[in-house]
């Protein structure tokens, strides 16, 4: 027969109960906190060693240099990725308005953005890859029409069309400020060339390589009516921008100077860009320049 237990044996029983349940609770936490702890040391390197494999860009339509509606994204977001290929590391591309790409690398929501060219107020939040290729700022117009220009202020009698956050020269920002110069801005090129052959611009400027775009948008009857002005604006060289306030934008574009590096070894411009055959990459110490003079 099962002894029956006094009132405070029961209370002692009970106690010791609670002590070992207790015992138990604490040794669960304190396993618990050492396991996070130790987590806590290690999972930066692990998070970012698996982060660091990969990269997204932002950037916004250029096609068909920079295109989201293509598989390869683009002739230039293909040069990035084979770029990035050879350091081992995978890129995706997010499409954005240009402005908007900026802002998010600049904040660092983003480790980088293509492709820009260098100025003053870029290098205060952004530091530069080496440059990918050489392109003209022109000045695009319709045929029948006389454009006659030795310095920018000339350019005053004429409706000019751009688009928000491309590189344009100092000198034509500060022209537009000051409205010395006419200029229409527009958040996406399409609107520009519509306003242009429409005969609501005078001018539209923009790159030389922007003949790919028109040449895949209008009929053969429209690019007819267009010219290029012979006396070009500036030339530019194209970089891969890299956040100077994301943690890993450094090592991003140290790997993509390696992995272009790698590349050049192997491929050539002409490999992306079929016009351009026999032009060579951009020397690593080339900066763009203006060519109004």
């Amino acid at each position: 027969m099962k002894k029956r237990l006094l009132p405070a044996q029961l209370f002692k029983s009970a106690i010791i109960k609670l002590l070992i349940l207790w015992c138990r609770v604490l040794a669960a936490s304190f396993a618990l906190t050492t396991h996070a702890a130790a987590a806590a040391e290690g999972e930066p390197h692990q998070k970012g060693a698996k982060g660091k494999n990969s990269i997204v860009i932002v950037t916004g339509q250029f096609s068909p240099l920079i295109d989201e509606s293509r598989a390869d994204k683009g002739h230039i977001s293909r040069l990035v990725t084979d770029i990035f290929a050879q350091a081992g590391i995978t890129t995706e591309f997010l499409f954005v308005p240009w402005g908007r790409a900026l802002r998010m690398v600049e904040l660092g929501q983003e480790a980088a953005v293509m492709y820009y060219d260098k100025n003053e107020q870029r290098a205060e939040s952004f530091t530069f890859s080496d440059p990918m290729l050489w392109d003209n700022w022109v000045l695009f117009h319709l045929k029948e029409r006389n454009i006659h220009w030795q310095r920018l202020e000339d350019l005053s009698v004429y409706k000019i069309g751009a688009t928000i956050s491309y590189t344009y020269t100092q000198e034509f920002y500060h022209l537009a400020d000051e409205n010395v110069l006419s200029v229409s801005w527009h958040p996406y090129d399409m609107q520009g060339w519509k306003m242009l052959l429409a005969g609501r611009l005078d001018i539209f400027a923009n790159t030389e390589s922007a003949w790919y775009y028109v040449k895949q948008e209008f009929p053969p009857q429209t690019l007819a009516e267009l010219v290029v002005h012979p006396k070009p604006l500036a030339a530019q060289l194209g970089h891969i921008l890299f956040s100077k306030v994301h943690p890993d934008g450094d090592y991003f574009r140290e790997q993509f100077n390696l992995g272009f590096t790698r590349l050049k070894k192997v491929k050539t411009l002409a490999d992306y860009l079929p016009d351009k055959l026999g032009v060579p990459w951009p020397e690593i110490t080339a900066t763009s320049v203006d060519k109004r003079n």
